[in-house]
């Protein structure tokens, strides 16, 4: 779960959007977002993550991905995040080797958190 919310605030930030914007673009709450984005809350239903995908210029496939709903990745973005946010990017390259054999708790799917850590390379088709 913190994986997405610290991924969905930094699609957020990318866009230099507010939280009120993005709920007058949507529609979501944004008490509700800023939940998920500190990981008080798991994250959203795939309708949410429709509205959220158009408004922060990213696949339906890859807001499910990143939040456990999709086994197999969909589209040329595979399971790898180019981070948006350097912090972030540096963050998880720092954390990269302890965090690699845990597995999502959330789901109990075996997803290897391995699979989540932001990349500078970005996936070939």
């Amino acid at each position: 779960m913190f994986f997405f919310s610290e991924y969905l605030k930094s699609l957020r930030e990318n866009q230099r959007l507010s939280l009120r914007n993005v709920e007058r673009l949507t529609g979501v709450s944004n008490a509700y977002l800023s939940q998920i984005e500190q990981a008080k809350r798991p994250p959203p239903h795939p309708n949410i993550l429709k509205k959220l995908a158009s408004v922060f210029g990213v696949s339906v496939y890859e807001l499910m991905a990143a939040a456990g709903y999709l086994d197999e990745p969909q589209g040329k973005s595979s399971m790898r995040y180019k981070c948006l946010n350097p912090a972030c990017r540096h963050e998880w390259e720092t954390r990269g080797e302890y965090l690699k054999n845990l597995r999502c708790p959330r789901y109990h799917r075996g997803y290897v958190v391995e699979k989540y850590i932001f990349d500078e390379a970005v996936a070939e088709d």
